[in-house]
């Protein structure tokens, strides 16, 4: 469809000022791939959450379908992802009924708890949305007990979409039982977390930022982190036999070790440029949402197709 529409209907599409910052991005992380530490998993993806070139080629892809869409039509595919973050829901939840747990934490569907709590926090956009208010109590209880903080950070830019949909004698005593209820989460969670060295978050940036640093202009290639980390952690006699650390728990600095400055200048731009595009106030909250949980956790292809859809619906 779109090798057609650009060679056949080339009147018909538009090239936006983000589109031409994405794709500088692309050059410049196609271009790191080749000469970088495994170009062909780095251009096709590989196995896990490793996307490549080719992925982020089709994450734009997605978006500018989705521009095509009729007003009407958003509308619904808003309300289908909307009902998407229910089921998801109810999947965690019956996972806790039936006791499906990994180490006493859902997997939902996208297999890593993290993932899936910071999937409900972004998704309280689209659920806000498109249903009834009530529909978030069992979202929040989720994501308040997950034990995950970057979910719950998340959840603090998430909430300010339906908060503002309040009448306004309501809101500001909602928003101060939500921001404290949070506090009180997160502090609780942080004091039972351990001090593992090999996932702090502190060491991990330190660590990427010193081998970004070596090969700074233009990165080691999209999908690199294992390999670099494996070969960072192996220069301080530390063996990671079984963890997997793939990447730097920041999107700015996994965009950067890809990619180099070059990259990152050019991804920051097309970021700012699609948030100064956003129409609602909802969908700059949902916008925000998705950074916070970015700078702290690894991000799926999902996080990845529900920022494009936020951006383009």
């Amino acid at each position: 469809f779109w090798f057609y529409r650009i060679l056949i209907e080339k009147h018909n599409l538009e090239i936006s000022k983000p589109d031409l910052f994405f794709f500088t991005f692309l050059i410049a992380l196609t271009v790191s791939s080749i000469y970088g530490v495994h170009p062909l998993e780095s251009i096709i993806g590989g196995s896990y959450r490793h996307q490549g070139v080719i992925f982020f080629v089709g994450l734009w892809l997605i978006g500018k379908t989705v521009n095509l869409l009729s007003i009407d039509q958003k509308k619904l595919l808003s309300k289908i992802f909307g009902a998407v973050v229910l089921v998801e829901v109810l999947i965690v939840i019956v996972q806790y009924l039936t006791g499906h747990l990994y180490f006493g934490k859902p997997l939902g569907t996208m297999g890593e708890s993290n993932a899936v709590f910071g999937f409900l926090a972004m998704g309280v956009y689209f659920v806000t949305e498109n249903f009834p208010k009530f529909y978030l109590i069992p979202l929040y209880i989720l994501v308040l007990f997950s034990m995950s903080r970057s979910a719950l950070l998340s959840l603090v830019l998430s909430s300010g979409i339906f908060l503002g949909k309040l009448k306004s004698n309501f809101r500001k005593p909602m928003v101060l039982l939500v921001i404290i209820l949070i506090i009180i989460a997160t502090l609780y969670i942080t004091k039972g977390k351990g001090n593992s060295r090999l996932e702090s978050r502190p060491v991990i940036w330190k660590i990427a930022v010193g081998e970004i640093s070596k090969k700074s202009v233009l990165g080691y290639g999209a999908e690199s982190g294992e390999f670099i980390f494996n070969k960072a952690f192996l220069n301080q006699d530390i063996y990671l036999e079984n963890i997997i650390i793939d990447r730097t728990h920041n999107l700015f600095l996994d965009i950067a070790m890809w990619s180099g400055i070059v990259g990152l200048i050019f991804f920051v731009g097309w970021m700012v440029l699609s948030f100064l595009g956003l129409e609602s106030v909802e969908s700059k909250f949902a916008f925000f949402a998705f950074l916070t949980y970015s700078m702290f956790q690894p991000l799926s292809i999902v996080h990845w197709i529900l920022l494009v859809i936020i951006i383009n619906i």
